[in-house]
């Protein structure tokens, strides 16, 4: 039997766990933000650590997250939600899934860059996003 994140999450030694204590004690200038980054934290460690399926976690974290926006009735709504909150505190948000799990992408500032890229084929313009202050 294949070992999975969650196997090896579980096995964690307590010292590993204590090392997770920095993220929740964190001070923020914005309450608001270290409650939604923290709704999150808590829905992973649901998922990954305490072996919660992703569906039963995921109303977790709306009921969590519908406490700072009472309009959220899903997912969704509360993700477009934060997207409009954090872009009115100054940062930039982006929701939705990564591979099997809801996470929040949140940063400050966004630069763009045009490339022109060569392929074996034919040349190809691009523009390239590079994200900072996480």
């Amino acid at each position: 039997m294949t070992a999975t994140l969650h196997d090896h999450l579980r096995q964690l030694d307590p010292a590993t766990l204590e090392a997770t204590r920095p993220f929740l004690e964190e001070p923020s200038a914005d309450p608001w933000i270290r409650d939604v980054l923290r709704a999150y934290y808590a829905y992973f460690w649901r998922v990954l650590r305490e072996g919660v399926p992703p569906r039963p976690a995921e109303a977790r974290l709306l009921e969590d997250l519908a406490r700072r926006l009472p309009d959220a009735t899903e997912i969704e709504t509360a993700e477009r939600a934060l997207a409009e909150e954090f872009g009115a505190r100054g940062y930039r948000f982006l929701g939705g899934y990564t591979a099997a799990y809801l996470g929040p992408y949140v940063w400050k500032h966004t630069e763009r860059a045009h490339h022109t890229v060569e392929l074996p084929d034919r040349t190809v313009e691009v523009d390239v996003f590079s994200c900072a202050v996480f």
